[in-house]
């Protein structure tokens, strides 16, 4: 599918008398592959597509393309130069990322040369993403005599990521003097959402285009040498930090379902914000005919709720369902609480009695998808609650895919009434509510938890930023004992986050794959409180 795609850009290119065209980081096969990689048939595949492209490339176009390739028990992260239906040259990836999301030594054998192609007489320094991080592959390009240096990527997206780029490229720019061609991955994978961003620079560091984020394209441009460029495109508009998370949730969410196979979503719609943002992010992404919201209500939920939820689902052409849950003789949560012991007083026993809801909820909605053909429930858990636990196992945290997964309760209300700035699309009501589980008589969530203002903190402190609870205490986050207990949360709730759904990375530390620390462990922050 990715060579075809590929083949695609490339004739429509090949019309407009393109002499190159530049492909992401390995575009045939996505990013990662991971332990694909290790599989000999994979392999095989990989090189019948190189194959392919050989064969149907327009003979006049040059292509560079990124893909896996493996020679003698060694796997390589390559930037293949195609044309004329030989491989002209292929560079190997000398900088091989090991931190965060990227785990590439344990797949890739590093290159050690550079290489420079010759283009129409513009000598060419291929480098595929980390390499411009290093100035001593830039000091190998200009070595070499290029013209201009071309970076391919899957450079995955966090709200920072944009601002590092045009640090490292600007940096590169000067130290060698050189013109950058920087082209990045489009889309989601899994835990990450490529946003594009792909950028020329001018020697002098300046940039001369900038394509639009998280939408695919074919950008035209030429070199004029000794190192400007003269750009076909217009420079795409810069964004604001609410409208880069949402495209990237939607992108994610988009190319989750549509490279699994998946048609439609189904969603509990609590009358709650943040059932409410996934919603809506849904039907953005799936169209409202693929979507199903089900409000399933309780003794518990306030009449508001059923009518805040009813209202969004009308207003977005979502299907839309209620169903009682224990509002009726022999309801299922009292025939499930029949069949338990009947000492169950204590405060656990309140709490497991509660996350009975939650779990019948749950068993409603995967039995709804599981009904229909290509169906996946939608998980609605933030961060902010995946942090510490205040999510239900088995019950809310169930799902194909979290959508709010790297996404704090502050940002989820800031990104709610940054879909309402034109118009009211959520409703109001939902917004301005405090928010509850809506479990048990009169419940909120502030009830158990620090206000989320102050909760978000302490958790970008600790997860994202590393600080200790030393830190955290002398910033003035919160006070001691606060800090205390939300960091005794988060490393007690590990087991829940290892069987959350995948999400989309949104921040420099998510809790997908980078952030792998142990279920059992006695590390105590604070150095001195007990489990």
């Amino acid at each position: 599918g990715n060579a075809t795609r590929v083949l695609k850009a490339a004739r429509e290119a090949s019309a407009r008398q393109a002499r190159l065209l530049l492909c992401p980081e390995l575009a045939l096969t996505s990013y990662p592959p991971a332990d694909l990689l290790l599989r000999a048939d994979f392999l095989m595949r990989v090189d019948k597509q190189i194959n392919r492209l050989l064969i149907e490339l327009p003979p006049s176009l040059g292509l560079i393309v990124g893909a896996p390739s493996a020679s003698k028990n060694k796997i390589f992260n390559t930037a293949f130069y195609l044309r004329e239906g030989a491989v002209v040259a292929s560079y190997h990836k000398m900088r091989l990322p090991n931190y965060s999301e990227f785990d590439e030594l344990r797949w890739f054998t590093a290159g050690d040369k550079p290489c420079v192609i010759n283009v129409d007489d513009v000598r060419c320094a291929l480098t595929i993403c980390e390499d411009l991080w290093s100035e001593e592959v830039a000091s190998a390009c200009v070595d070499g005599q290029a013209d201009v240096i071309i970076n391919i990527n899957a450079s995955p997206f966090h709200l920072s990521k944009s601002r590092w780029r045009d640090e490292v490229l600007r940096a590169r720019c000067r130290q060698t003097g050189l013109p950058i061609a920087y082209v990045n991955m489009v889309g989601g994978q899994d835990d990450l959402v490529f946003d594009g961003d792909s950028r020329l620079m001018a020697a002098d560091g300046s940039p001369v285009f900038t394509a639009p984020a998280f939408a695919r394209g074919l950008y035209f441009a030429e070199l004029k040498l000794p190192g400007t460029w003269r750009c076909h495109e217009i420079k795409a508009p810069a964004i604001t930090m609410e409208e880069k998370m949402w495209a990237a949730m939607l992108t994610g969410l988009r190319d989750y379902f549509a490279d699994n196979h998946l048609r439609h979503a189904i969603i509990g719609l609590s009358g709650g914000i943040d059932s409410a943002l996934t919603l809506l992010l849904a039907v953005q992404a799936l169209g409202a005919k693929q979507v199903t919201a089900v409000m399933m209500r309780s003794q518990w939920t306030a009449a508001i709720s059923v009518a805040d939820a009813s209202a969004l689902a009308t207003r977005l052409g979502a299907h839309f369902y209620q169903l009682d849950i224990d509002a009726i003789k022999d309801c299922a949560v009292d025939s499930l609480r029949g069949m338990l012991p009947q000492d169950l007083s204590d405060h656990n026993a309140q709490l497991a009695l509660e996350n009975i809801q939650a779990r019948l909820r749950a068993n409603l909605l995967m039995t709804l998808a599981n009904s229909r053909p290509g169906a996946a429930v939608i998980a609605t858990s933030n961060k902010s609650e995946m942090a510490v636990g205040y999510t239900t196992l088995y019950g809310d945290l169930a799902g194909a895919y979290a959508p709010l997964k790297d996404v704090s309760k502050t940002r989820v209300y800031q990104l709610a009434r940054h879909c309402n700035r034109d118009e009211e699309i959520i409703p109001q009501r939902i917004i301005d509510r405090p928010p509850s589980a809506e479990l048990s008589a009169g419940q909120l969530d502030e009830d158990t938890l620090p206000p989320y203002k102050t909760l978000d903190a302490i958790i970008e402190a600790f997860v994202e930023r590393d600080d200790s609870y030393e830190d955290i205490v002398r910033a003035g986050i919160a006070e001691p004992e606060v800090v205390d207990q939300v960091l005794r949360w988060i490393l007690k709730s590990e087991h829940k986050r290892r069987q959350a759904p995948p999400g989309p990375k949104m921040t420099p530390r998510s809790f997908g794959g980078e952030r792998r620390y142990p279920i059992t462990s006695d590390f105590n922050p604070k150095g001195d409180f007990k489990f």
